[in-house]
C-alpha cells in the first residue's frame, strides 16, 4: 500500500484479509444528474438512505464509523469531476477530516472510466481513504477487494459508455426537433411567445411586445441612430427585454426603478431574422462546459417557419441602413491607419459636473485635399445623450482644442503664482514624502506585530487540539480561517512596502511636475503625466464652464 503522508495522517490501519480501525470518518457522496431517468429512480434522498443503513449494518459489525458530513450534487453530469460538493469533499479529504467515502454505486460516483478508477485505485488508496460503493459490493478495506477490481472496471466502462450514448441520443434528439421547425431554447425571443402544436414548441406573436418590435424599427427609420432609439424606449418607460422577462410588465410602472436601453441591445434586435419569420438556431453550442458561439455557416435557417413581426421591406430597408452606417466606420478605421491617434490625457480626471459620471472622449479624423488626416476630440457626458431617464443631464460637451485651452490658461495662472518661491516649493514636497514615509513605515511596523499574534494563535491551536478542547471539525475550520487572516494580513504588508518603495519615485516625478509647471508660462505643450501629477479632478458643467481641483492645493497654502 502506498505510503501515507504523515501530517494528515487518519488513525487508521487497513490490512489484507480484515478491517482494523479504531474509527472512521464517513463523508457520504450523492449525485443527480438532469437526465431523466435519474430523477425517477435515483432521488439523493434514496442514495442517502441507502448509505446511512449501509454505515448501520457496519456498526452492528463492530466497526466504529462516524458520519461527518453529506456532499450532495445537484443537476452534475457523471462525466468529469467539476462538481463543487466533490471539490468540497476531496478538500475534507486532503485536511483529514473524513478518511471514508460512501456512494450508492459506481455511477453516481463517476460515470467517466478512467477517472473514476484513477480515484479509487489511486488517489484515495494514496490519501489513506477507504472507499464504498454499497450496492455494487465495493469495500477498498475488504480481503475480497481484490477479486471486485475486475468487476469494478468492467461497471465503470458500462457507466461510461451509458454517458456517451445518453449524449449521442440527447444530441440527435434535438437535431430531429430543429429540422421539424420546433423552437429550442431558454427565453422566447422578445416579441414572441411560445405554444405547443402536440409535444413541439412553436413560436407565436405576443400581441404587446411585438408592438415594442415594430417601433424600434419605425424609429431607427426615422433617426438612422441606435442610441437615440434606446433613448425614446426609454424616455416611453417602455421596460427592457430582460424587466420584462422578469416582471412580464412590458411598461414600467411609475415608482419603479427604470433600467435604459442600450444601443448595443437595439442593434441586436434590428439585425435578428427572427422578427421576419426566419427561424435561427444552434447560434451556440455546449463543448466541455464551455458555450461556444459558432460559425454562421453552422447556424440551421428555417425561413417562413413562423409568422414574421416586420414587413421584408422595412427589414431591408434597415439593414441597408446599417450597412451604410458600418461603410463609414470602415472609413474611420481607413483614416485611423494613416494617422498616429493620440492619447486622452483627460482619462482619468475629466469628471461631470451635474451627475459625476465620467466624461467620455470622441475622435473625429478627417482627410484634407493634401490627404493630410487631422484628429479632432469631443468630451461629453454619456448621461446626457444615450439612456433617455428622467434624470439625464442637459446637454453637456466641449471640444478639445476648447478644453485644452481653457486647462492651459489655469495652469499657467497657478505657474506664475508658484514661480515665485519655487524652492519652497520643492522643499514642502520633499517634506511632504518623508512624513508620508514615517506614517506608512509606522503601519508596517503595526501589521508585522498583529502577523506575528496570528502566527501564535494559528501554532497555539494543534495544542487544542491535541489536549481535546476543540474536536477535529472545529481546528480545521478555525486553522483555516488563521491562514485565511495570516494569507491577508501579508498581502497587505506587501502592498505597504511595495507603496513605500515607490515613494522616493513619487517625489522624484512630483518635483520633475513641478518644474514643468514652472516652465509653462512659455509653452503650451500638455501631457497626461503632467495632468495626472497636478490635477485631482476636472468637472465639466454646461456652458462649456470647467472647474479644476488641483491635488497641490492645500499642501502649498503655506508657501503661497
Amino acid at each position: 500500500m502506498p505510503r501515507i503522508s504523515k501530517r494528515n495522517k487518519p488513525d487508521v490501519n487497513v490490512t489484507k484479509g480484515k478491517i482494523n480501525s479504531k474509527s472512521y470518518n464517513v463523508g457520504i457522496y450523492a449525485r443527480l444528474s438532469a437526465d431523466i431517468n435519474d430523477k425517477k429512480n435515483e432521488s439523493i434522498v434514496t442514495q442517502l438512505d441507502i448509505a446511512k443503513k449501509h454505515i448501520e449494518h457496519l456498526e452492528s459489525a463492530g466497526q466504529q464509523l462516524e458520519l461527518i458530513d453529506i456532499y450532495s450534487d445537484l443537476g452534475k453530469t457523471g462525466t468529469n469531476f467539476d462538481r463543487s460538493e466533490f471539490n468540497k469533499m476531496m478538500q475534507d479529504i486532503r485536511m483529514g477530516v473524513i478518511n471514508c467515502v460512501i456512494v450508492k454505486d459506481l455511477s453516481r460516483f463517476g460515470r467517466n472510466y478512467l477517472e473514476a478508477g484513477n480515484y479509487i485505485e489511486k488517489i484515495f488508496p494514496f490519501l489513506g481513504v477507504r472507499f464504498i460503493a454499497v450496492t455494487d459490493g465495493i469495500d477498498t478495506a475488504k480481503e475480497d477487494n481484490e477479486d471486485k477490481k475486475i468487476t469494478m472496471n468492467i461497471k465503470n466502462l458500462v457507466n461510461d459508455m451509458y454517458a456517451m450514448d445518453a449524449s449521442i441520443k440527447a444530441k440527435t434528439h434535438i437535431k430531429q426537433r430543429r429540422e421539424r421547425e420546433v423552437f429550442i431554447g431558454g427565453h422566447t425571443p422578445y416579441g414572441y411567445t411560445d405554444v405547443l402544436i402536440g409535444k413541439d414548441r412553436k413560436l407565436a406573436v405576443h400581441p404587446e411586445t411585438s408592438e415594442v418590435i415594430r417601433l424600434m424599427f419605425d424609429l431607427f427609420i426615422k433617426e438612422k441612430n441606435f442610441s437615440a432609439v434606446a433613448k425614446e424606449l426609454t424616455a416611453n418607460r417602455i421596460n427592457t427585454p430582460e424587466c420584462y422577462w422578469k416582471t412580464k410588465e412590458v411598461l414600467c410602472e411609475d415608482g419603479q426603478e427604470q433600467k435604459a436601453w442600450h444601443s448595443a441591445v437595439v442593434r441586436s434586435y434590428l439585425v435578428n431574422e427572427t422578427y421576419i419569420g426566419t427561424l435561427i438556431q444552434c447560434r451556440t453550442s455546449w463543448d466541455n462546459g464551455v458555450t461556444v458561439h459558432n460559425d454562421s455557416s453552422k447556424w440551421i435557417r428555417r425561413e417562413n417557419s413562423h409568422e414574421a413581426i416586420v414587413d421584408i421591406d422595412i427589414f431591408n430597408e434597415v439593414q441597408a441602413i446599417i450597412a451604410e452606417k458600418s461603410s463609414k466606420r470602415n472609413d474611420f478605421n481607413k483614416l485611423s491607419g494613416k494617422i498616429k491617434q493620440t492619447k486622452n490625457i483627460y482619462e482619468d480626471v475629466f469628471y461631470c459636473g451635474k451627475c459625476g459620471r465620467k466624461i467620455h472622449r470622441s475622435v473625429n479624423l478627417r482627410e484634407n485635399a493634401a490627404g493630410i488626416v487631422n484628429q479632432n476630440d469631443g468630451y461629453f457626458c454619456p448621461n446626457s445623450r444615450a439612456n433617455g431617464l428622467a434624470e439625464k443631464c442637459e446637454s453637456n460637451n466641449i471640444s478639445g482644442t476648447r478644453l485644452n485651452e481653457i486647462f492651459l490658461a489655469a495652469l499657467k495662472i497657478e505657474s506664475a503664482l508658484y514661480m515665485k518661491k519655487p524652492q519652497k516649493y520643492l522643499a514642502l514636497n520633499e517634506e511632504l514624502g518623508s512624513e508620508k514615509k514615517k506614517e506608512v513605515k509606522e503601519l508596517i511596523s503595526k501589521a508585522s506585530h498583529k502577523l506575528e499574534r496570528l502566527e501564535a494563535e494559528e501554532s497555539a491551536l494543534y495544542i487544542k487540539y491535541r489536549e481535546k478542547e476543540i474536536n477535529i471539525k472545529e481546528y480545521t475550520e478555525l486553522k483555516k480561517q488563521c491562514k485565511s487572516d495570516i494569507e491577508a494580513l501579508n498581502n497587505e504588508i506587501d502592498d505597504m512596502k511595495q507603496y513605500f518603495s515607490s515613494l522616493d519615485n513619487l517625489v522624484s516625478r512630483r518635483n520633475k511636475a513641478i518644474m514643468n509647471l514652472m516652465k509653462l508660462k512659455n509653452s503650451s505643450v500638455l501631457d497626461k503625466e503632467l495632468i495626472d501629477l497636478l490635477v485631482d479632478k476636472i468637472y465639466l458643467y454646461p456652458g462649456k464652464r470647467i472647474e479644476i481641483v488641483y491635488s497641490f492645493g492645500l499642501e502649498m497654502e503655506g508657501v503661497v
